[in-house]
């Protein structure tokens, strides 16, 4: 995984030099041409070329980055790099044209498209010669055996075969190692880490046995590949995506594309920087004097609880039951639960405990739309009668989830499961739009009082 990750910071670097080059050659014309100025030193004490240079080489590599430029970049090929860079080029130009540019001196408004149709040329030009250059380079050294990576293929002796000589008729990107199955034996364990990719030459009567292992795989971001002929079997399970030069059919582990990533964590951290400044002064005060008021105890109540990627972190809401309920072995709400306060059960039937959480979006811990958060007690449970559950942590939890909405509280281990298969549902569908959906559905449900 980290030697993947070195060959995105080659592409990160070349884009970044390329944009800077393209900058500055751009900033001169632009210069000599419609303001007529003598290339010289004094040009470059124009405090747009000193904003560019700084900003401008930033600005391309979010783009790039929200493209998902910089995501399986071993497997890129040259019509991808010509047509992508291209679009991006268009756009990206555009974009600073109407932000640096509008306000240039010119002649007339001809020079407009002049600027534009420059910066386009010279920025595409550029940054195509510094990418294929390193295309070719990347080529050059899987062919040498210089990069490879760690494949291992599971299967029969004879599908395994079959396969590896298949794949490396197309590309020597791969070491493959095997693991060859008999007719009876049942895939268990499996060192996933340890593999960049795994591709699955399963004959038919093991195909029940590999979902375990493809879930782990996708978990850890492990790429895997199923023949063609296999994926019919699969439909409807996980996301998959046609592989170009290659007769095998790739599971997608990227559930979270880069763009949508970083706008719904932008919608996160301006939902919660517009509410925390009325909650903190007006209503955390009233709900914490009603909460000490009503039972001795604190007034917020903290717990772990399992995050993005399984790494745990410590949700806050207001406490709604006795000091100390849950002392020993964890335990799910009941109905009617007699350790809930009489202030406790008001907040929890209009969700009000859950507004500290709030705080957890803010730091990045939790998002405001997700899968419901859940203690690493209750998780190993779920995840032994449902193992598609672990796919749930490649996103952040959130305050409220489709799960949340559609089915409500869950206080049993059947009902947990129940209820992730909404959240599942939400991972294969995730978008910003669905989270506005969900969030003006949660207000409904508030409103209502139907909390627990």
């Amino acid at each position: 995984m980290q030697q993947k990750r070195e060959y995105n910071n080659y592409y990160l670097t070349i884009d970044f030099i390329s944009a800077l080059l393209a900058w500055l050659l751009f900033f001169t014309t632009r210069k000599f041409l419609i303001e007529q100025e003598v290339i010289s030193t004094l040009i470059y004490k124009d405090i747009k070329l000193l904003f560019g240079i700084v900003l401008i080489p930033c600005f391309w590599l979010l783009l790039y980055y929200c493209s998902n430029d910089y995501y399986h970049v071993l497997r890129k090929n040259i019509s991808v790099i010509l047509f992508k860079t291209l679009f991006q080029s268009i756009v990206g130009c555009f974009i600073l044209f109407f932000i640096l540019m509008l306000n240039d001196k010119i002649h007339s408004y001809k020079d407009y498209y002049i600027l534009y149709f420059i910066y386009l040329g010279i920025h595409y030009s550029i940054t195509l010669i510094f990418r294929i250059v390193l295309f070719k380079y990347f080529h050059y050294l899987i062919k040498q055996k210089k990069i490879q990576l760690h494949a291992l293929v599971i299967g029969d002796a004879i599908a395994c075969d079959n396969l590896i000589a298949s794949e490396q008729q197309q590309t020597a990107l791969y070491a493959f190692k095997k693991l060859i199955l008999d007719d009876n034996k049942v895939i268990n364990t499996i060192d996933i880490q340890n593999n960049d990719s795994i591709f699955f030459a399963i004959p038919i009567n093991a195909i029940n046995d590999v979902n375990r292992t493809i879930i782990d795989a996708l978990v850890h971001n492990v790429d895997v590949y199923l023949r063609a002929d296999d994926i019919n079997f699969l439909t409807g399970k996980f996301k998959t995506d046609n592989v170009l030069g290659s007769d095998m059919i790739a599971i997608d582990s990227q559930y979270l594309k880069p763009y949508q990533a970083m706008s719904k964590r932008l919608f996160d951290i301006v939902i919660s920087l517009l509410s925390l400044p009325f909650l903190l002064f007006i209503i955390f005060p009233i709900i914490s004097f009603l909460i000490k008021k009503d039972s001795k105890g604190n007034i917020f109540y903290t717990q772990e609880r399992i995050g993005k990627n399984g790494k745990p972190f410590r949700i806050l809401k207001f406490r709604t039951m006795i000091e100390n309920a849950e002392a020993t072995t964890p335990m799910l709400t009941a109905n009617n639960d007699d350790r809930i306060t009489t202030i406790g059960k008001f907040l929890r039937k209009f969700r009000i405990d859950e507004l500290p959480q709030l705080i957890n979006v803010f730091i990045g811990d939790m998002s405001l739309v997700g899968p419901r958060p859940e203690r690493q007690f209750y998780i190993n449970q779920i995840k032994d009668q449902m193992p598609h559950y672990s796919l749930l942590q490649k996103i952040k939890p959130g305050i409220t989830s489709l799960g949340m909405v559609k089915f409500g509280y869950a206080n049993t281990i059947a009902s947990m499961i129940q209820r992730a298969k909404y959240d599942l549902i939400y991972l294969d569908n995730i978008s910003l739009l669905l989270d506005i959906k969900i969030i003006f559905y949660t207000i409904n449900t508030v409103i209502k009082g139907k909390g627990k």
